[in-house]
């Protein structure tokens, strides 16, 4: 086995550099961020199965933190081998922890119009058929621009994605015509600001903002909400309706089917006997 006389962050930073682009910009940073802890207490080129196994039974980690870390060293070692500098694979046969996966909630089309009739404004009539209706994230929504918007061809331009990538968001009918009714407001606001969604003193609503204004219009309307509800709603709606999962995968700015099958889950069945009356022609 050869060994470079190279500093633990030193190290680090060619394996970071070795996985750019293979890996999302944020899961290589949170990878990197795990491997200096254990780097902490360990060298990476000599750090042995048990040790590892010592160092993941953090009893503060949950499972998914358990093997969100484990990611990274078994990423991080396969690198070593693969570079020369191990000739083993500590991590190789250590197991992933065992998941709970909880209960997830979809809010259905009575969800969305128990909230819009409870907003006090068309602005957030606006946002809230905007998260029903572009399955996008809170802040991706918050952070959108009027020149995002094309309502003509019914899609929003998500500038930067969580994965650092942009895309196009579509937007359901419902949707465009809320977005529609807010534009006509918003351009009598006429404040010169690009932000799409503004306060009543014409400055942009900030993501603090908007998660007040969607707690608020939940009280008001008497059900429990949250933003990502919405965004598994319109995964449900989507694949319900015939869409490929690889489409879905594209416009809801995820890298893996794993996030599919995640927001999906609790309606898998029902999704499953939509798709055999399709199939088999039946009602």
């Amino acid at each position: 086995m050869t060994s470079l006389p190279l500093p633990t962050e030193d190290r680090i930073s060619a394996w970071d550099s070795d996985h750019h682009g293979r890996l999302a910009l944020l899961t290589r940073s949170e990878y990197a961020r795990y491997l200096r802890r254990l780097a902490a207490d360990h060298d990476l080129l000599v750090v042995t199965s048990f040790e590892l196994r010592r160092f993941l039974t953090n009893p503060s980690w949950s499972a998914s933190t358990k093997n969100f870390a484990l990611r990274a060293i078994r990423s991080f070692c396969r690198w070593c081998v693969l570079v020369d500098l191990r000739s083993d694979d500590p991590s190789e046969k250590i197991p992933m922890a065992k998941v709970v996966v909880p209960d997830v909630r979809v809010a259905d089309d009575s969800i969305r119009d128990a909230l819009i009739e409870a907003c006090c404004s068309l602005r957030d009539q606006a946002f809230v058929a905007t998260l029903f209706g572009a399955g996008c994230r809170r802040g991706e929504i918050v952070a959108l621009t009027l020149a995002d918007v094309d309502l003509n061809a019914a899609t929003l331009r998500i500038p930067k994605s969580k994965n650092g990538r942009p895309r196009p968001a579509p937007l359901t009918p419902h949707a465009v015509k809320h977005l529609r009714r807010w534009l006509l407001e918003r351009r009598r606001m006429d404040t010169g600001a690009d932000a799409l969604w503004l306060t009543q003193r014409g400055t942009a609503l900030t993501s603090a903002g908007a998660k007040m204004t969607l707690r608020r219009v939940s009280e008001r309307a008497g059900v429990t909400f949250s933003s990502h509800d919405a965004r598994r709603a319109y995964a449900v709606n989507w694949l319900r309706m015939g869409g490929s999962e690889t489409s879905l995968m594209a416009i809801a700015g995820w890298s893996s089917i794993s996030m599919v099958q995640r927001y999906t889950r609790m309606n898998s069945q029902e999704l499953a006997i939509d798709e055999a009356r399709r199939l088999f022609g039946t009602t």
